[in-house]
């Protein structure tokens, strides 16, 4: 997922998260800052705001400074 979302590749990088998920497999925190680089390369402001409130609300995460860098960028 890292690296689809550093290269631009920000739809092979979703695609990796939701197939990640529906194998049964929870993203951690260094997924979802991978998961936010991917909507801010591609200019995705309103999937990065989707990402970033299911990582609280859904997933329980704690949003770290590396979170909020990606929605600042």
């Amino acid at each position: 997922i890292a690296v689809y979302a550093q290269h631009g590749q920000a739809e092979e990088a979703f695609q990796l998260f939701e197939q990640m998920q529906l194998e049964g497999f929870n993203p951690d925190e260094v997924t979802l800052i991978s998961i936010l680089v991917a909507c801010s390369h591609a200019g995705l402001v309103d999937k990065g705001h989707h990402y970033f409130n299911f990582m609280r609300q859904d997933l329980g995460i704690t949003p770290m400074v590396e979170h909020y860098n990606c929605m600042v960028d």
